[in-house]
């Protein structure tokens, strides 16, 4: 990364950043650049935000008020 990619993520939480480039760099060898860490991080937090499948059917009858 250069330190144009850097100031682009300066709103970043440190530790959260330092996690995901040694999980990137775990998983594909070679140090990300800031487009590569929006998508990891953007991935990271759609997979925390899904649900287990028994409970997305649990709401879903709720939903549907059965």
């Amino acid at each position: 990364m250069n330190t144009r990619e850097l100031s682009d993520l300066k709103g970043w939480d440190e530790q959260e950043l330092q996690q995901l480039v040694a999980r990137f760099v775990r998983i594909h060898h070679r140090l990300p650049d800031a487009d590569e860490l929006v998508a990891l991080r953007r991935h990271r937090s759609r997979l925390h935000l899904r649900l287990p499948h028994r409970a997305r059917r649990g709401v879903a009858s709720l939903i549907a008020g059965r």
